[in-house]
């Protein structure tokens, strides 16, 4: 059983997965709900239904959430950008879901 927490492989690494931690959201019988995009994890996104596949962290769709995720990578820090492009997305309906110093996900 999940928490609010779970972690989605990104990639095997010298026969190891490289996992990113991620928020969800139980629903019973083994299926949960993203809560946030991904930043690094591809083929999901915010609201989508999944159900883990083993324990390395593998998934399978149930339900696409009807969401698009944008991944934002600069080579400068985004602080400066934030406010302007969470204007932006805002308008559109979207969210900033997530950011570390030079990457956004939206």
């Amino acid at each position: 059983m999940l928490d609010s927490q779970s972690r989605f492989t990104v990639e095997y690494r010298d026969g190891f997965p490289l996992k990113e931690p991620v928020h969800v959201e139980s629903l019973g019988d083994d299926r949960y709900r993203l809560l946030f995009s991904p930043g690094l994890v591809l083929g999901i996104t915010a609201g989508d239904e999944f159900r883990l596949v083993g324990k390395d962290g593998a998934f399978e769709i149930i339900r696409r959430g009807g969401n698009l995720s944008v991944i934002l990578q600069a080579e400068e820090p985004v602080d400066g950008l934030i406010d302007e492009l969470r204007r932006r997305v805002k308008k559109l309906g979207g969210r900033i879901g997530g950011q570390v110093e030079q990457s956004l996900v939206c």
